[in-house]
C-alpha cells in the first residue's frame, strides 16, 4: 500500500483579465473590373491539300515455286555396344604419410 501524500489545499486561480476583442477593420471591398473581352479571332479554314491519286503498284509476276527435291533418308546405323570392362577391384588404401593433410 502506496502512504497517502498529504491533499495540498486548493489554490483558486487569479482570474485574467478579459481582453476586449478588437474588431478587425473591413478592408474595402474593390469595384469588380470586368475584363475587356478579346476580339475573337476568324478562323482561317485551312486549305485542302489536294489528294494524290493513289498508283496501284504493278503486281510482280508469282514465279512457280521449285518443289524441292526430296533427300532420301540415311538409315540409321545401329551404334555397336562396347563390352562392359570387368570391374577392377578397388585398391587397398595406403596409410597416409603423418604430416599431408
Amino acid at each position: 500500500q502506496k502512504p497517502e501524500l498529504p491533499k495540498m489545499p486548493e489554490v483558486p486561480k487569479p482570474e485574467l483579465p478579459k481582453i476586449p476583442e478588437v474588431q478587425k477593420p473591413e478592408a474595402p471591398k474593390l469595384p469588380e473590373i470586368p475584363k475587356p473581352e478579346l476580339p475573337k479571332v476568324p478562323e482561317i479554314p485551312k486549305p485542302e491539300l489536294p489528294k494524290i491519286p493513289e498508283i496501284p503498284k504493278p503486281e510482280l509476276p508469282k514465279i512457280p515455286e521449285i518443289a524441292k527435291p526430296e533427300v532420301p533418308k540415311m538409315p540409321e546405323i545401329p551404334k555397336p555396344e562396347l563390352p562392359k570392362m570387368p570391374e577392377l577391384p578397388k585398391l587397398p588404401e595406403f596409410p597416409k604419410a603423418p604430416g599431408t593433410p
